[in-house]
């Protein structure tokens, strides 16, 4: 069993069972017991017109966080019920830090489940997708150190440019109070 706390201080235990996979599939009609199957079609913004493409359920509930905090919610929902919180109000209480620790919780039971069902190819695969995961955080944050420092040395370099122009400015303005042509060069 896997817990996570919303932004609200309730904790939330997910526990996978197939009476629980047979609640999200009967309210999401998403099949919980194939995670490497293909889910309903994802849309793939190519050229003109945007292109429906299937993706695996693993890989569809990683990209859709919608679609995910409604599953969550439809695991949990006899909790929910017995404290009288709806799926608005639960997904409410999900802001940025609760809403990847409650997938984390949901990945984690969802591999575990699979793990106690000795189907190991389903495990490992979400498994490895959670490692997926952590490893793209961890590339996309390098990229954005790369590309922020990039930027400041860029934003320096054109800092220095306006300087110099301001500098040369400053100059043409006392040569031209003193009386003298900006690129006069004559001494009094």
């Amino acid at each position: 069993m896997h817990s996570f706390a919303d932004t609200e201080g309730r904790t939330w235990s997910l526990e996978l069972t197939i009476g629980a996979v047979k609640r999200v599939q009967a309210l999401l009609d998403v099949n919980l017991l194939d995670p490497l199957g293909a889910a309903e079609e994802a849309v793939e913004a190519t050229g003109d017109a945007p292109k429906k493409k299937e993706v695996p359920l693993i890989t569809r509930l990683q990209l859709d966080v919608v679609l995910l905090v409604d599953v969550i919610f439809a695991l949990l929902k006899p909790q929910a019920d017995g404290a009288g919180i709806s799926d608005e109000q639960f997904a409410s209480a999900l802001g940025g830090d609760t809403a990847y620790r409650a997938f984390e919780a949901f990945m984690g039971e969802w591999r575990d489940f699979f793990q106690k069902l000795r189907r190991q190819t389903e495990a490992q695969a979400i498994a490895a997708n959670m490692e997926l995961v952590a490893a793209e955080d961890q590339r996309n944050l390098a990229m954005i150190d790369r590309v922020t420092e990039a930027a400041v040395a860029a934003g320096e370099r054109e800092r220095q440019k306006a300087m110099q122009k301001i500098e040369a400015l400053g100059r043409c303005e006392t040569a031209i109070d003193s009386g003298e042509s900006p690129g006069s060069t004559r001494k009094n």
